[in-house]
């Protein structure tokens, strides 16, 4: 697709109310100048998760081929942190999902079950978030979601001649279900929706008032001929275009990575678990993991934040691993810059992936796309999106959480092999999950 061409001579993006042009001159079309990309990510709030590197590459791939680009993020969000390339502003008060929200009561209630034996611990867990989602979703299938109004105020604060085409990347079912109570500006061409979570997923979660099928049937209807529904898998797309009747196509992942590895795998090798400490990406397995490959490997584990406000069973998961700190096992607490986690990510022989198949199921997984193209082998667990991704040989598919050490066992036996296949199929897949790729499919929709 050849690049736009912006007009030269004129500032595409003003914060005035309206454009102001000379007496004697005409406004420009809309054809005239390049769309503008407008990326609304309610989410965007902080390091944490891939809200940034989503909004980041597609943001630059927008950019290089002249395309004005807004990200709009939440309001607690340090604009700086978007890179000095990007035209961000903090915008958002409507949060992307209430459900991880909690006070100093959730607090005290999950360091102390994190302070019981854990087989009363293993029960009051699941007692505690199960009482924490029938309080939050209480409050969040009430009227009062404001994404949509408050996207709308922000194509009116941020002006533009051209048109705009809107991205929301990772919207929760009550981000969504707030659109139905606006009008769209004329200058949006386009809205853009990318589903990242199974339709039950959305509708536990910050749901709405309605299922997120009937919800996306009235946001198609009210902005018929500018909604445009995506999903991250093949999966996820046709679970949606079957609870809706909608066209809902699938998109890649905006991949962006160093290049692929080459270098000799370490002695011992490095085997990395990333992106947080999550009861669902299998946190509470590492301990046991640790304690019998340790020196076969050696662990490098990014915990993230882990508080009195995690669940008690990470909490308790967390001590253990920290208490086994040392040689062989590094700890990695808070969240990362872009920088620090490629420098991270640069150190590593083999992924540890132990996630929930059950929880991940059709959902995609950035960090072992992030794996798959940086060359590097991931231990996944079958029966999911993930399984599919390795199996080229890439990786090695688990089918049971009690028996995951022995899968890692057999990719550390066989990495030599698991290696190579990962490196060799990283071309292809770094070509076909790039941010140019997801551009040029939303631009053809």
């Amino acid at each position: 697709m050849a690049p736009y061409q912006p007009v030269t001579g004129m500032n595409l993006l003003t914060t005035a109310k309206s454009p102001n042009y000379p007496d004697n001159a005409t406004p420009p079309t809309a054809c005239s100048l390049a769309p503008r990309l407008v990326i609304a990510d309610p989410g965007l709030s902080g390091l944490a998760g891939h809200h940034l590197a989503y909004s980041q590459a597609i943001a630059r791939a927008a950019q290089a081929r002249g395309m004005p680009t807004l990200l709009l993020a939440a309001r607690s969000f340090r604009a700086a942190a978007a890179g000095a390339d990007i035209v961000c502003r903090p915008w958002f008060v409507t949060r992307y999902q209430n459900i991880g929200a909690g006070g100093p009561v959730r607090r005290a209630l999950y360091a102390s079950a994190s302070r019981l034996p854990p087989g009363i611990g293993a029960r009051v867990g699941p007692a505690l978030r199960s009482a924490r989602r029938l309080w939050n979703n209480r409050g969040a299938r009430t009227p009062g979601d404001r994404f949509g109004p408050e996207l709308v105020a922000a194509l009116r604060e941020f002006p533009r001649a051209g048109a705009d085409i809107v991205l929301a990347h990772s919207v929760s079912a009550a981000n969504i279900e707030s659109l139905d109570c606006v009008t769209l500006p004329p200058s949006v061409q386009a809205l853009h929706i990318v589903l990242r979570r199974p339709p039950h997923d959305m509708n536990r979660d910050d749901g709405g008032q309605r299922h997120i099928a009937g919800i996306l049937q009235r946001a198609a209807t009210r902005h018929a001929g500018r909604l445009h529904l995506h999903a991250d898998t093949t999966e996820l797309a046709h679970l949606f275009a079957d609870a809706t009747g909608l066209a809902v196509s699938p998109v890649p992942l905006p991949v962006q990575v160093p290049p692929v590895r080459t270098g000799p795998i370490g002695t011992p090798p490095c085997v990395l678990f990333p992106g947080g400490a999550r009861l669902e990406k299998g946190y509470a397995l590492l301990p046991p993991i640790v304690e019998r490959l340790r020196g076969r490997a050696a662990f490098l584990v990014h915990a993230g934040v882990v508080d009195a406000a995690s669940d008690p069973i990470i909490q308790r998961a967390h001590r253990a691993l920290l208490a086994a700190a040392g040689p062989g096992l590094t700890i990695i607490e808070g969240n990362l810059t872009a920088t620090a986690y490629a420098e991270m990510l640069a150190r590593v022989d083999l992924m540890l992936l132990p996630y929930s198949a059950a929880a991940y199921g059709a959902r995609s997984s950035g960090i072992l796309a992030e794996a798959l193209a940086l060359g590097i082998p991931a231990v996944v667990p079958a029966g999911c999106w993930m399984a599919e991704m390795v199996a080229a040989g890439q990786g090695v598919a688990f089918t049971d959480s009690d028996r995951v050490i022995y899968d890692i066992e057999n990719a550390l036996n066989t990495l030599p092999e698991l290696t190579a296949a990962a490196r060799a199929c990283a071309p292809q897949w770094r070509a076909r999950n790039s941010p140019d790729s997801l551009l040029t499919e939303l631009l053809a929709s």
